[in-house]
């Protein structure tokens, strides 16, 4: 797509970036002269989510790269993004969005600036207030609710909730999934990946381990069929897991799950992961939350310039 006979728009997220509503057309016009010669970081994939509000994926900040470590244990380290005030944020001019194209557009996704979550934010801010506690050495490791799990139909942003923990309690997070634990198929392989995954996290500790697609682990089953002896051997290495990090600090374990009737309940019971909220689909109220969160700065310019229907209806109501 060209405009003026040089302008290429090469991505449909340059658009995005550069027509606001609080832009003049011709600074848009300029911002797209100026993404036309860069390339943006690409972002990833995650779900996302319609509760998440942003979009943000576990690879944020990665630009799809991935080491030599990731491929071989299926797990990736992702640092929290720094925190900035609103004032800063918004006094950001158009020029430092091209200029430094790493840098979001808002604010870094929080657990506080989330809508929808319900139980689960109230969670994270009390866990967020523990760690505090437990950084003065006012609490133990052990007194502080630390593991969750989370499910809710595809896209309602458990992966979103994840990231958006990382960067209020400014963790390092090790993303994982139980498929790619399953990846190499043999038993001594899915172990090894299993163990190193924990095991890394462990030592950035303080921080956070995310498991996504829980319910592949299912759940154990009877000796005699088929192939029950290999799932039943993954379960309770899972299990050892989990109760080797309750007798450690500092790693918080958050599952995920769009399934999780197919969990091996000895895995929610207490010590593993305990605590299970259900996300529903986002209500009006949470709706409107995550398009405000979008919006962003434009929220006013967006009201301003919308239809005045309700002044119209109130009219023809006082006529009749």
């Amino acid at each position: 797509m060209t405009t003026s006979g040089e302008l290429t728009l090469r991505r449909f997220d340059h658009l995005i970036l550069a027509l606001r509503p609080s832009r003049s057309r011709e600074d848009a016009v300029r911002l797209l002269g100026k993404l036309a010669r860069i390339e943006l970081p690409s972002t990833g994939e995650g779900d996302g989510g319609s509760s998440g509000q942003s979009g943000a994926s576990l690879a944020s900040g990665r630009g799809g790269r991935s080491t030599s470590r990731e491929k071989s244990t299926g797990s990736r380290l992702i640092q929290p993004e720094p925190l900035v005030d609103a004032c800063t944020a918004n006094s950001s001019s158009s020029d430092d969005l091209v200029s430094s194209p790493s840098k979001p557009p808002h604010l870094p996704l929080t657990v506080e600036t989330l809508s929808g979550y319900g139980e689960a934010r109230s969670w994270a801010l009390d866990l967020k207030n523990d760690l505090e506690l437990w950084r003065d050495g006012a609490i133990e490791w052990e007194e502080m609710s630390t593991r969750l799990l989370l499910s809710g139909p595809p896209g309602t942003g458990k992966t979103t909730f994840a990231r958006a923990l990382c960067n209020s309690l400014q963790l390092p997070m090790l993303g994982t999934s139980v498929a790619t634990w399953l990846q190499p198929s043999y038993l001594g392989d899915v172990l090894k990946r299993m163990s190193n995954a924990f095991d890394e996290a462990q030592r950035n500790a303080p921080s956070i381990l995310f498991i996504d697609e829980c319910d592949a682990i299912g759940s154990r089953q009877d000796n005699a069929r088929d192939h029950a002896d290999y799932w039943n051997t993954v379960i309770a290495r899972l299990l050892e897991l989990l109760d080797g990090a309750a007798r450690t600090s500092g790693v918080i374990i958050v599952g995920a799950t769009n399934r999780p009737e197919f969990i091996d309940k000895a895995l929610m019971r207490s010590g593993r992961l305990e605590k299970h909220v259900v996300i529903p689909k986002p209500d009006v109220d949470s709706l409107c939350g995550i398009l405000v969160h979008h919006l962003g700065s434009d929220l006013v310019s967006v009201l301003e310039t919308a239809p005045q229907a309700w002044a119209g209806q109130e009219r023809g109501e006082a006529a009749r």
